[in-house]
């Protein structure tokens, strides 16, 4: 069957235009489905392979999360890809890569690109069964999270996602850059998509800002109202696990980074942070930078309605 993309927004073959773009999906004969992005997600995410069809410099800039780029895909191994879907700003596009990758059975997504991206951002404004691991610095949130991972619940990394810890440090963890604000939404929100909001989803709680990135408004203020796992552990023990993540860093590095949160210290701190310069230590650097940390963690502690929080020790 060919088909032919036609202005007025309707897919023509040689029996007649296809009905039901943006209603009721469309299965033509030789195996192509035209459905809305709304639709698609209606399906497993895991098991659906997206080909992005807009140009590679577009994809690059801003795509849709775990989707592939048309030119990844060789035409002799498209049978690698699970269930296909072509996106992109046309019908037109779509189809004409389709053909060129051999595809005869695959969907294509009647939604333009803008179209798609504020589909997904709209998650963001629905409700989630939310339950948030709170804690000062060091006290192996993020372990919990890794451990609640494997128990197959739904979780939510966000330092995973930013690229980012959230500290001064927080670009220590991963050499690879942050994404944009608008792609770290969109992958936040495509973890959303694929999740039953049923069921529990667990976070890290983390500041307004990760890093150059930050959540939209509306879902952060559904994690401060959402029940909170607030753990509590000794600081000699956060301190040692601060210490086994950064510990490692050269010295300069660790101060040039800190420098970012001098001229907020109190003055107490500030003269452990200029004996931790004198004497070139690893561990008095940190000791400032649990100190500094666990007064803003109390900050947000205080703006958290209090009947919300369960406390926890770890050894």
């Amino acid at each position: 069957m060919t088909f032919v993309f036609e202005a007025k927004g309707e897919i023509a073959s040689s029996h007649g235009p296809l009905k039901g773009i943006g209603h009721e999906p469309y299965s033509g004969e030789s195996g192509f489905t035209v459905a809305t992005f709304n639709q698609i997600l209606q399906k497993p995410l895991n098991s659906l392979t997206l080909i992005d069809c807009r140009p590679v410099k577009a994809f690059r800039k801003l795509h849709i999360p775990d989707s592939v780029h048309r030119s990844e895909i060789h035409p002799c191994k498209n049978d690698l890809y699970n269930e296909p879907v072509f996106i992109g700003d046309t019908l037109k596009q779509q189809m004409f890569y389709a053909k060129e990758l051999r595809y005869t059975n695959s969907t294509f997504c009647s939604n333009c690109f803008s179209e798609i991206t504020d589909n997904l951002l709209s998650f963001y404004d629905k409700f989630y069964t939310l339950k948030i691991l709170a804690g000062k610095t060091g006290c192996g949130k993020s372990e919990i999270l890794k451990k609640l991972q494997q128990q197959s619940q739904q979780i939510i990394d966000i330092e995973k996602i930013a690229n980012h810890a959230g500290s001064v440090f927080g670009k220590l963890i991963t050499n690879d850059k942050q994404p944009s604000v608008l792609q770290f939404r969109l992958n936040v929100a495509w973890k959303l998509a694929g999740f039953d909001r049923n069921k529990p989803i667990w976070m890290e709680q983390k500041a307004r800002a990760v890093g150059s990135v930050s959540l939209t408004d509306g879902f952060l203020k559904q994690i401060e109202s959402a029940p909170h796992y607030v753990i509590e552990a000794d600081v000699e023990k956060r301190l040692e696990r601060i210490i086994k993540i950064y510990g490692h860093t050269d010295f300069d590095v660790l101060l040039t980074l800190s420098e970012k949160i001098v001229p907020r210290l109190r003055e107490t701190e500030k003269a452990i942070y200029e004996k931790a310069v004198r004497n070139r230590s690893v561990k008095e650097l940190f000791i400032v930078l649990l100190s500094y940390y666990d007064s803003v963690y109390d900050f947000y502690l205080n703006k958290v309605n209090s009947s919300k929080f369960n406390f926890f020790r770890t050894p």
